[in-house]
């Protein structure tokens, strides 16, 4: 049998005082049984419309041989020609387009209702073929009028005929069942989850009733004589249900969406198919079916048992580039926003090695994937609006771009403020932002470090005392004065500690700034790791996360795809102080994570130009898989520059001398390697290696502060040097080594408001003295773009 637990035999007892179950007790006893078993922990109250005979079940406890007993106890008197013909009529045979009659059968053995089978027999040994069949489920009364089945079995059958014929679901189909059918889910929900536009439900389908799409378009059950474990997404809200079928059908058609695109990654997670139940009148039900996850990462994240297994550093980071890499193809293959990223929306598929029926072993699997599209919209599509997001504002704040759901303490500024700019990618980009601390918590101490972030978040409004957790915190809360007295809120471990302000457009232009206890938090995650060598590390990683992702102005982050880019190079370097016999996760490696490796793009490959912001973001090119190009002498400079901050760097510096004596025109040229496409001058800004600027700064020639460097964003070295907040120390090396070089007025009025004192004041110092040549890359761009005034 297969279903979720064996029915019992009925038992005959060998005493001759007791006589022996016939065959039809004993087909009715195990039909009963297998039914039972499928309701098993199903409240009372659910369980006549929950329970079903599983198909597998069917051909199993009907099987030739159980028939055949069968019909000569049923067929007493007839040859066994006879009793061969019936049986064949009741197997039938698809080939020829001969119905099979097992399910009937059951429902008139169920409760050994000897009219029917009497009526059954009659069929049996009747000349013609048209008799009722499998087909006929479910008769309705017309069907019932055309039987010689006498009236007072015709609720009998209405009542009880749904439970032989149960459904199938398909994987990538979109199906419609009716009320009264039984979907074969074994038991009741392993787990369930609410939110505010439903609940997801894990169950287990069983075994038969769950069919995979082919490659030729065909379905065959899934290949397991165990249940199918599937996460069904049921969509619940409205007195009519409207909210629910609204919510359904934007959910579903994004999903969709994605799924006929020309670029596909495996860390968005897809629906495996959906179905509506509808009854006489409408819809009644409306569902996603989604692969099974093993937790959320906010359950992974913060659970102290899960933070006692030996991960590594280096797959988790892996799984968090993949995220990244993910939002950029939804950004910039898909020109999708998703607008809920937060730890519940990230799924992890935590699997160990399985051995299969067949005897294969199925590998292991631990990845994360971005779920729930339920917000998710075009960049370029309207704001939904109406009754069904209004209601859903949270207590003191309101999206422009209004969710199905309160607004979250994972999204950014602009998303939550009443009157704000829309939503933009530079919004998901935000959210990610506060995914990547709980990672890096998590990653160098325990899931107590998670919660302890989580549970710093609270703030408080002046006006009316309401509370919200949230990540940053506006010039209306309590929490702001501790942003004004700046010795309360200060980076400890960044050059330029004092706290990044910007605004929030607002008809009352409301100043916000990170939340200051998220601040403290990272101080001390910080300090935590001193004296250990990936404290460097966690420095850069904290540094790209405060001043590239978390800031209030959402036109000065940085875009996903190139956030992905700085969070591989933190992957690479942790990966490098990982000891070889540090512990690996209890799992072999998956070959799933092969396709994560340093090099892999998971489909966002580098574009030759783009912008490292959200202003101009780079559109990635479709998967292809080739080669990736061989530049070891020049790929060795750029290594050399990266590595020239550690405790050691003057053999790194001495390589750089070298490579630069040897080739001096890799002073100027971007890295050939796909992964880096950057200026070394660029590389060694962005990387705070000083003492590989000051090499390349001695061999450099003015103009090369001001070529564009595809790989940051079109940048040149100056305009890197002036990013927000600002580099001071690598602006007074430009002044050091170059004292003929100089800006314009225009340049330095352009850039200072987005740049601390220390480095305003070093590019005040770089000012053009009069009658010196413009050499900023204002002239430089228009020569290149063809738009010269001549000079």
């Amino acid at each position: 049998m297969t279903a979720q637990r064996s029915p019992s035999l009925p038992r005959s007892s060998t005493s001759s005082s007791q006589p022996r179950d016939t065959q039809q007790q004993h087909l009715s006893g195990r039909i009963s049984a297998s039914i039972k078993s499928t309701i098993v922990g199903v409240p009372d109250s659910e369980t006549q419309i929950c329970r079903f005979l599983p198909k597998g079940d069917l051909t199993t406890i009907l099987s030739e041989q159980a028939l055949r007993t069968y019909l000569k106890e049923l067929l007493s008197e007839s040859t066994d020609e006879v009793v061969e013909n019936a049986l064949h009529r009741i197997i039938g045979d698809p080939e020829c387009n001969e119905p099979s009659r097992r399910a009937l059968l059951a429902l008139f053995l169920y409760h050994q209702r000897s009219g029917l089978l009497h009526h059954f027999k009659d069929w049996l040994l009747a000349p013609q073929h048209d008799f009722p069949s499998d087909e006929w489920l479910p008769f309705d009364q017309d069907r019932l009028d055309r039987t010689t089945l006498p009236p007072r079995c015709h609720e009998y059958i209405k009542d009880y005929q749904y439970i032989f014929i149960p459904s199938t679901i398909r994987e990538d189909m979109h199906q419609t069942f009716h009320s009264k059918e039984r979907l074969p889910y074994i038991g009741p929900p392993l787990a369930s989850i609410d939110g505010s536009s439903g609940t997801v439900f894990t169950r287990k389908v069983a075994p038969g009733h769950w069919e995979e799409k082919r490659k030729n378009g065909s379905y065959a059950p899934a290949d397991t004589t165990k249940p199918t474990v599937l996460a069904f997404k049921v969509f619940s809200g409205g007195h009519t249900g409207q909210e629910a079928e609204t919510n359904f059908e934007i959910e579903r058609n994004m999903l969709e969406d994605l799924r006929n695109g020309n670029y596909k990654h495996k860390m968005i997670l897809l629906d495996s198919g959906s179905f509506v139940i509808r009854d006489e009148t409408r819809i009644i039900q409306h569902c996603l079916i989604f692969e099974r996850a093993t937790c959320t990462l906010e359950e992974f994240l913060t659970d102290e048992k899960r933070g006692l297994k030996s991960w590594t550093s280096s797959l988790l980071l892996t799984n968090l580039v993949g995220l990244v890499q993910a939002l950029a193809c939804l950004h910039d293959n898909l020109d999708t926003l998703h607008l809920d990223i937060k730890p519940d929306n990230i799924l992890v598929f935590d699997r160990p090695p399985i051995q299969l029926e067949d005897g294969t072993l199925q590998e292991a699997k631990f990845e994360w994937k971005i779920s729930d599209f339920g917000l998710a919209r075009k960049r370029h599509a309207k704001e939904r609006t109406g009754p069904l997001y209004d209601r859903n504002r949270s207590a003191s704040q309101s999206a422009s771009l209004y969710a199905t759901r309160p607004a979250g303490r994972f999204q950014a500024p602009e998303v939550q403020r009443r009157g704000s700019s829309k939503a933009s990618r530079g919004s998901d980009v935000w959210s990610m932002g506060c995914v990547i601390l709980m990672v890096l918590g998590f990653l160098v101490d325990t899931p107590s470090r998670v919660l302890r972030l989580l549970n710093s978040l609270q703030l408080e409004i002046v006006e009316g005392g309401v509370t919200d957790n949230l990540f940053y915190v506006t010039s209306d809360t309590y929490e702001w004065r501790s942003v004004m007295i700046k010795e309360l809120y200060r980076f400890d471990y960044l050059d330029e500690p004092d706290p990044v302000i910007g605004i929030i457009p607002e008809a009352r232009q409301m100043e916000a700034a990170v939340h200051p206890e998220v601040v403290k938090w990272s101080n001390q995650l910080f300090r935590w790791c001193n004296d250990k060598p990936e404290q460097p590390i966690l420095k850069d990683a904290l540094g790209i996360v405060f001043l590239r992702v978390l800031l209030i102005e959402k036109s000065q982050r940085i875009g996903a795809f190139y956030l992905s880019k700085r969070l591989a190079d933190v992957r690479d370097r942790w990966k490098e102080i990982e000891a070889p016999s540090e512990p690996q996760n209890e799992h072999p490696e998956p070959r799933s994570l092969h396709s994560l490796e340093p090099d892999d793009d998971n489909g966002v490959t580098t574009p030759p130009h783009g912008s490292d912001n959200q202003g101009g973001s780079p559109v990635p090119s479709p998967i292809v898989e080739e080669p990736q190009p061989v530049a070891l002498d020049h790929s060795r400079l750029c290594s050399a520059i990266t590595q020239t901050g550690s405790a050691s760097p003057k053999g790194f510096r001495q390589v750089i001398k070298e490579e630069l004596i040897r080739d001096i025109s890799q002073v100027r040229e971007p890295c050939p390697l796909l992964s880096c496409q950057s200026h070394p001058i660029n590389v060694a800004i962005r990387h705070k290696s000083y003492d590989a600027l000051e090499e390349l700064l001695i061999k450099a020639n003015s103009g090369d502060l001001i070529i564009p460097c595809s790989g940051c964003g079109d940048r040149t070295p100056l305009e890197e040097a002036c990013e927000r907040p600002g580099d001071p120390k690598a602006l007074k090396y430009f002044k050091l080594y170059k004292s003929e070089f100089g800006v314009t007025r225009e340049f330095y009025d352009g850039h200072k408001s987005n740049m601390t004192k220390p480095a305003k004041e070093a590019l005040r110092k770089l000012l053009q003295a009069p009658g010196q040549q413009q050499t900023d890359g204002s002239v430089i761009r228009r020569i290149l773009t063809g738009r010269s005034n001549g000079s």
